[in-house]
Order: C-alpha cells, then structure tokens, then sequence
C-alpha cells in the first residue's frame, strides 16, 4: 500500500481522496463478490500514547473479528468492514472538506485501484480467511511482515536504500515469523454419556 500510496501521491492524490476511493472501491468490489459468492530520536507522549491505544484497538479487533468471522465467513466480514470504512471517511473527508476528485490524474486513479483491490480487498479478504484457520495469535504475529514486504518493494520500486537499523528489524521480524507456530487445538475429554446422549438418542 505505501508503493500506490505514494505513486497516487504524485499523480494528484491527497489523503481523504485516496482513503475514500480506496474504501468506496473495496467495498464495491467485496459487494460484488458476496453477490457472486516524525524524527528519530524524538519520543512524543502523545504519540506514544496514541500508538498503545491502537496496539490495543488492533488486538481487540483481531481478536473480535476471529468469532465473527466464523459466524459469517471471511468474505462477508471484510465487505462489511469495508463498507463501514467507506461511508465514515467518505464523509468526514467531505465535511473537512479533504476530498478532492478532480485532482488526481488517470494514472492516479489506476494507482487508487491499486490500493483498493490488491491492498485491502486481497489483504484484508485473505488476513480475515487466515485468521479463521490459524487463530488471532499466528494471524497478528505473520501480519508483521507487511512492513518487511513494503521495503523489499521501496528498494526495488524507488531504489530506496535499506540502512543497517531497517534490516536488522526486518531481520527481527522475519526470524518471528518463522519462529510461530499454528496454536494446537485440543480435543475435549471423551463423552462419557453413553446412550443418554442426544444424539444417540435420536438415531445420530
């Protein structure tokens, strides 16, 4: 997403329009389916705050979104999510009066595109379909190498230069990944009803 983002960027994308967009799109194209199927060094408080609050938000999410998901299915989850997103930052973007169509070039809006379908339609579908089959802690913790993903793309992209910090950390995160392992769900005691089970009762 940072690779559209900053390519829409230079085509005359600001950032309620390419948050709208991105939603507006998404959420169309999920409906679609489900009818067809600052600098270093600096410590803000607030900032840190801030970025604690979210970890938090995040952690509640995914951890929300494990049962729902398997109540309604990946698909039907991430369409509603997106469908929520788009009408909120649709809106606030036009009461701050932050949204500005005309602005970006054709080849921005392809880059849009981008960001909707393969950075929130595919990421989003696929993190909640993995998120029903691997748990809320394997999820989360392989969604880490996004961050690592986005640099290997700067650097190809942009020719961005990768420091000595920003490979360490995503050597980090790498050596995290491989370290997870799908948690092991343990079977329950073994019935001991014997015939008085209902559904041995019911011919089952």
């Amino acid at each position: 997403m940072g690779i559209f983002g900053k390519l829409a960027y230079e085509e005359g994308a600001n950032l309620g329009t390419l948050l709208a967009v991105r939603f507006v799109l998404a959420a169309a194209v999920l409906w679609l389916f489900v009818a067809c199927s600052r600098g270093a060094g600096h410590l803000c408080a607030l900032g840190a705050a801030l970025g604690l609050a979210a970890a938090l938000v995040y952690s509640a999410y995914i951890l929300t979104s494990q049962g729902v998901a398997g109540r309604i299915g990946p698909l039907a989850l991430s369409t509603l999510v997106c469908t929520g997103a788009a009408a909120t930052l649709t809106l606030g973007g036009m009461v701050g009066g932050d949204i500005d169509m005309g602005g970006v070039s054709a080849t921005g809006y392809g880059w849009l595109a981008g960001i909707a379908l393969v950075s929130t339609v595919g990421a989003i579908g696929l993190f909640f379909a993995g998120l029903e089959r691997v748990g809320p802690t394997a999820a989360s913790i392989l969604s880490t190498l996004e961050p690592v993903v986005t640099v290997m793309l700067a650097f190809l992209v942009f020719g961005e230069s990768l420091g000595p910090t920003q490979l360490a950390g995503g050597t980090l995160v790498l050596l995290a990944v491989l370290a997870v392992r799908t948690p092991v769900r343990v079977a329950g005691p073994p019935s001991t009803c014997g015939t008085d089970c209902p559904g041995v009762r019911a011919g089952a």
